[in-house]
């Protein structure tokens, strides 16, 4: 075997190595921030939901039921998008936050007002 060969045949083996890692492992072991979006699966959504002080709700008129947090502020109920069945969703309240900064500078001075809460990740308009 030709020195030649074995050197292209590690330069092979390092690219696919180094592939590999780029796809399938790099990014999040080299992530040190704790940017994950969902808690674990296996959440319990009732308790999440009271955790975050909303109420559990269940709507399935036609279909299989699906499962929704609610939470009141003032006379308005919001449903809570962040808290979903595989936990509290982290872009979904970033959105919303981001949503509402928007909203209040777009409104201004006027007569509604946008209040963030992050605890529940939800949008109150009040009047």
């Amino acid at each position: 075997m030709s020195r030649l060969g074995h050197g292209a045949r590690r330069v092979i083996l390092v690219l696919v190595v180094a592939t590999g890692l780029f796809w399938f492992g790099a990014p999040r072991f080299f992530n040190s921030s704790d940017t994950t979006t969902f808690t674990p699966s296996r959440v319990n959504f009732d308790k999440l939901c009271r955790d975050h002080g909303g109420a559990p709700s269940t709507v399935g008129e036609a279909g299989p039921p699906q499962k929704f947090c609610v939470v009141r502020y003032g006379d308005r109920d919001y449903v809570m998008d962040a808290i979903t069945t595989n936990g509290f969703d982290n872009d979904a309240a970033l959105l919303n936050r981001q949503g509402c900064e928007q909203a209040a500078a777009a409104e201004g001075a006027k007569r509604r007002a946008f209040v963030y809460h992050a605890n529940t990740g939800v949008c109150e308009h009040r009047r």
